[in-house]
């Protein structure tokens, strides 16, 4: 394999990531996992606990970042009270639970 046939290395970003760049990462993370992409059902991303059924049909933020609702109860009750994706504030009344599917 000789130089021509290798790509360039990407250029590292040296500041914050825009506003427009977490939106899309946000936006692209929650359709994954609402759509169920590769974590749809592996596990909590933040602890690394798997998720039971509850876990699995637990929606907390609008964004669709799923996590379990140990970490959800332990973000808004112990921490800053943000979702961990898009940093919106936990509000219940956003909590959506999807009907589980028979055949899990």
């Amino acid at each position: 394999m000789d130089g021509d046939d290798c790509a360039p290395l990407p250029r590292l970003q040296t500041g914050p990531p825009s506003c427009v760049l977490r939106a899309s990462c946000c936006s692209a993370v929650g359709q994954a996992l609402t759509q169920g992409g590769p974590r749809a059902s592996a596990g909590c991303p933040l602890c690394m606990e798997d998720l039971d059924i509850t876990d699995r049909n637990f929606r907390p933020c609008k964004c669709g970042y799923q996590i379990c609702l140990f970490c959800y109860r332990h973000i808004k009750d112990d921490l800053n009270g943000l979702c961990p994706a898009c940093r919106t504030p936990y509000d219940d009344s956003n909590v959506s639970f999807v009907a589980p599917d028979p055949l899990e």
